[in-house]
């Protein structure tokens, strides 16, 4: 194709296209390019600003009000008992945060009990307009709530935020959005230049063609100089925003292009090298599983969806929590690059635990109030398997012991409503299943933090230790009738010193309160039934007893009692019933458990017994497998049961009493679990009724 400055072309000649439309043809090309290359920048920019932005309003309007939400609930208790140091104490993380400007507790009364920060108003017009609504003023939001218990008013707690975030991101939006512009205006400036320079008249061509060439490298360092005006605004915005931007390639190695905030959490000398290198110097457990997982994702044998979402999702750099994102980018057969955004999760996980520390002091208090000798039992002989764990070395505490104190220390948060330490035993013992190693120091260390950390919350609900004796209607009647009677002045003497006894009735109400709850959150209905048999027994020496008896009931409720539906359709009533007994037979001691569930499915425990290389030809061996540790008909575990650990520890602290076992089980009626003590209420002299 060839050019010509005339209108038209010659008849029988090849094709020619004229000046004017070439000229027409490339200010089009010129216009749609520059168009499209600006109108991607302001795409790429609102994407961007769509969690910078709006984002940093979003989070100050809710940092606001779930913050006086919040505290209303965290210092609830320190403004009803007038504690001032407790009430600031519950401020928390928002004291520290950068956001914040000031923060102030109001009693019952009005008066202000507890402040923190500068107030940019008097306290009392800080609690203007609706609870639970933030205020807006140009420098600052407002917002408060009334702090409740059980639906009493004991004060209320207003939250100051300060809005300079806010205005900065959206003057920096405005900043971009013009920078933008000039830098498309001064582009399609210099085109229209360009084509008309370039497209001249015909006559000069030749030296059009030098002046162009003479010019190309003026024009393309124009060119230069409004891309790197773009790539300012895009390094403006990576300085100045709050997540982590960081792209790697097929070797792990790191783009020199990254959000600054990258260099503050990891330190500048992470600028080099590749991501696992700079993580490692931080978190080393988390960038040996990004490594493995990694390697996989190069592989690419599995959906690589799925083996994105095995990478590690949080990482710890300098006391902060980040959570960590990942896009692939190439296409779905070929991964070239990988783009991790992290974003700084340590204030939203400070908020959880506040409310998880709320909730855990609500229902420890509730608990307390309930039966207060019952949670300071729990609470004293599970601190001290915690402590046995934590600080314990391998020669006093051997592997089985281990997992079976876990495992108890687990049951028993899980009834009383611990949740956290719960849940951390659920996860070492995960780890101790998935890796086949016991608990590892880290694992020990983090358990007993944990402990100790809800141990400083409920000390201060139970005060000082006190020293009680405990007494039952039947106890009460059994002196009044031998007073009556004119019993001899040493048998009133043998009854009273009984009493220093913990009844055994009292023991099992709370295993079937705890059986309550466990029920409820499993989502199943239960009765239990308790029948204490008058007698009493030494507190301390049958407490390991009673905590493995709780895995007993946990399995009752687990594998015994079935749902509504299945109950109904064996034609039984759709609540299962529980009976717990403690019985004198002779001066032997019977303790025993009842359910009308499904039963003992024989078959698999049988199965998993050969699996485990237990004995399982006779009945007596698949009753013996019950108690093994290791056995579990369930294919995972949970937070209720499944470990296979806890009965074994029941069977170890039954023995210790010289106890032995019996399990009666048919199937669709039910299952009796029987521990005979034989002669143990001659030899301690504990009384019956």
């Amino acid at each position: 194709m060839s050019l010509d400055s005339s209108a038209s072309a010659q008849p029988g000649a090849s094709p020619r296209i004229s000046i004017p439309q070439l000229r027409r043809l490339l200010l089009i090309v010129l216009v749609v390019a520059v168009v499209a290359l600006t109108g991607a920048v302001f795409v790429l920019l609102q994407r961007i600003f769509q969690n910078f932005g709006p984002g940093v309003e979003t989070d100050l309007v809710w940092k606001t009000v779930r913050g006086a939400q919040e505290l209303s609930h965290a210092v609830d208790l320190g403004l009803a008992v007038g504690d001032a140091k407790m009430v600031e104490e519950q401020f928390g993380d928002y004291r520290r945060s950068e956001d914040v400007l000031g923060i102030v507790a109001l009693n019952a009364d009005g008066k202000v009990l507890a402040r923190h920060g500068e107030l940019p108003e008097a306290p009392e017009l800080l609690f203007s307009g609706p609870a639970a609504t933030e205020r807006r003023t140009p420098g600052y939001l407002v917002a408060w709530a009334p702090a409740q218990i059980e639906g009493g008013v004991v004060g209320k707690v207003a939250i100051v935020v300060k809005t300079k975030r806010l205005v900065d991101a959206r003057s920096l939006l405005r900043k971009m959005s013009v920078g933008t512009g000039v830098a498309g205006a001064m582009a399609l400036l210099f085109g229209l230049l360009f084509v008309n320079f370039f497209t001249r008249s015909i006559i000069d061509r030749d030296k059009q063609l030098a002046a162009y060439a003479e010019g190309l490298e003026k024009k393309v360092a124009e060119r230069t100089v409004a891309l790197d005006a773009a790539n300012q605004g895009m390094r403006l915005v990576l300085d100045n925003v709050e997540q982590g931007f960081i792209t790697i390639d097929r070797e792990g190695r790191m783009a020199a292009e990254r959000s600054t905030i990258v260099g503050r959490w990891f330190g500048t000398d992470s600028a080099d090298g590749t991501f696992s290198q700079m993580v490692s110097r931080m978190d080393d457990r988390a960038a040996t599983w990004f490594n493995v997982g990694w390697e996989s994702l190069l592989e690419g044998i599995m959906p690589r969806a799925l083996l994105i979402d095995q990478l590690p999702k949080q990482i710890i750099a300098n006391e902060r929590t980040l959570r960590v994102n990942y896009i692939a980018l190439g296409p779905e057969d070929s991964l070239e690059r990988l783009l991790i955004v992290l974003s700084d999760v340590t204030e939203e996980l400070a908020r959880e635990r506040i409310e998880r520390d709320a909730r855990e002091m609500t229902r420890a208090f509730q608990r307390i109030a309930a039966d207060r000798t019952g949670f300071e039992q729990f609470f004293r002989e599970t601190g001290n398997i915690v402590k046995r764990v934590s600080d314990g070395a391998e020669g006093d505490v051997d592997a089985e012991l281990e997992k079976r104190l876990i495992h108890t220390v687990k049951g028993n948060c899980n009834i009383f409503g611990i949740d956290s330490v719960a849940q951390a035993c659920h996860e070492v013992e995960t780890r101790m299943e998935d890796e086949g190693r016991r608990a590892s120091e880290a694992d020990k260390k983090k358990l007993g933090n944990d402990w100790d950390r809800v141990a400083r919350l409920i000390s201060g609900l139970l005060g000082d230790k006190r020293s009680t004796i405990e007494l039952e209607q039947a106890d009460y009647q059994r002196l009044l009738d031998s007073l009556r009677s004119g019993m001899a002045g040493q048998e009133l003497v043998s009854l009273v010193e009984s009493w220093r006894l913990e009844p055994v009735a009292l023991r099992l109400s709370r295993l079937a309160e705890k059986a309550k709850y466990m029920a409820r959150r499993i989502g199943k209905s239960v009765a239990i039934h308790v029948d204490g048999g008058g007698l009493r027994l030494e507190e301390s020496e049958w407490s390991e007893f009673w905590s493995g008896l709780v895995h007993a009931v946990n399995n009752a409720l687990d594998h015994g009692i079935e749902e509504k539906e299945r109950r109904r359709e064996a034609g039984k009533p759709e609540i299962g019933n529980i009976w717990l007994t403690a019985i004198d037979n002779e001066f032997d001691l019977v303790i025993s458990l009842r359910d009308d569930g499904a039963g003992v499915n024989w078959e698999g425990v049988a199965s998993k017994a050969r699996k485990l290389g237990i004995p399982s030809s006779t009945r007596e061996d698949l009753v013996a497998a019950l108690f093994c540790d290791g056995m579990s008909t369930r294919e995972s575990a949970t937070v209720l049961s499944g470990r296979g650990v806890g009965m074994g520890a029941l069977k170890e602290a039954a023995t210790a009493h010289g106890g032995h076992i019996d399990v009666v089980s048919e199937a669709g009626k039910g299952t009796t679990v029987s521990f005979s003590f034989p002669g143990y209420l001659r030899r301690r002299g504990a009384l019956a009724a």
